[in-house]
């Protein structure tokens, strides 16, 4: 789906569906879908206490969710034991999405936005989708979601949108 969302995005024909979303349900589903390993001792917290105060948000929940679920997938896979998932509001306006573990965190490359890659086993497309769906999703003022990338105690991935 990566890959199509991309090619629509090179032809100029994605379409986002923005929609009011409870966002309470919309995290509560995102991480329904994420399975766990049989014996593995990873542990999911999440931390939705700002979604119960911020209610609705408009934004592409198709697309948001598949960007939110694949950091979920990377940080299962590089974390060592603990994720955490979060929803904030923004000071300066906007809403933050937060998906952080405790693993190596990121390539000072994949930071410095010098590689889209964390390794050379990975194509990267899931920061160019992240980044795509992000800038994507913007204000009739000309604001625009951004992703955020930084390493504090592991990796720290954030999804900021208008």
């Amino acid at each position: 789906m990566e890959l199509l969302t991309l090619y629509r995005a090179g032809e100029n024909s994605l379409r986002l569906v923005i929609e009011d979303h409870d966002l309470i349900d919309f995290c509560e589903d995102v991480t329904a879908e994420i399975i766990l390993s049989p014996g593995s001792n990873h542990q999911i917290e999440s931390d939705l206490g700002a979604a119960t105060v911020l209610g609705a948000w408009a934004f592409d929940a198709y697309q948001v969710k598949m960007v939110l679920q694949e950091a979920l997938r990377n940080a299962l896979r590089h974390g060592k034991q603990h994720i955490r998932f979060a929803v904030a509001a923004q000071a300066e306006g906007g809403l933050r999405f937060t998906v952080s573990d405790d693993g190596p965190g990121f390539p000072q490359e994949v930071l410095d936005g010098e590689a889209v890659a964390m390794d050379s086993g990975s194509s990267g497309i899931g920061l160019v989708f992240a980044r795509l769906i992000a800038e994507r999703h913007a204000t009739p003022d000309g604001h625009h979601g951004r992703i955020e990338l930084a390493n504090d105690g592991g990796a720290v991935f954030a999804l900021v949108l208008p």
